[in-house]
């Protein structure tokens, strides 16, 4: 009942315009503080994300993935973390790279890790969380990835791919 009770409180100190006044100006000056605070690493993050756009990921990702196994898995893993893309600009190119050969393991592994970290993704964590907090979240990253991408190694490709894709 004390649980109701206080949201019952707090809810009536907002007929007091004076709560409601000082309220709101708090709302909004910690959005403009936020705000301040922030854009840097938005705008830097926008900028790396458009200038790596105009690289071939496609023709990249072909390239470093078509050696050994766990250096694919690796090379994935790491180009995943540096590209722009997001999932659904990673799905078309991954589609495209599987019906030339590329295995399952990398291209999963590129899949995992384009989609939770890009240079953006980066940038904004470390301005907004802190470099120790943008750091860890990049080597979780970076070991979730690679370990889904040696696991998807083990698996039969048409576990994890329709064979039709590849015609």
């Amino acid at each position: 009942m004390e649980f109701f009770e206080a949201l019952g409180a707090f809810f009536y100190s907002f007929s007091d315009p004076y709560f409601l006044k000082a309220t709101v100006k708090d709302f909004f000056w910690g959005i403009w503080l936020y705000f301040k605070e922030l854009y840097p690493y938005v705008i830097l993050g926008s900028l790396l994300g458009e200038l790596l756009k105009f690289t071939s990921w496609t023709k990249v990702i072909y390239r470093f993935t078509v050696g050994h196994p766990r250096i694919a898995v690796l090379a994935a893993t790491v180009l995943g973390i540096l590209s722009p893309l997001c999932t659904y600009g990673t799905v078309p190119v991954l589609i495209s790279l599987y019906a030339a050969g590329v295995t399952v393991a990398p291209l999963v592994s590129f899949l995992a890790a384009s989609s939770m970290m890009n240079p953006q993704l980066f940038i904004m964590t470390a301005g907004g969380l802190g470099m120790k907090i943008a750091l860890l979240r990049l080597l979780a990253v970076f070991v979730f990835s690679y370990l889904v991408g040696a696991l998807a190694g083990l698996l039969p490709s048409s576990f994890v791919v329709r064979n039709s894709l590849r015609e």
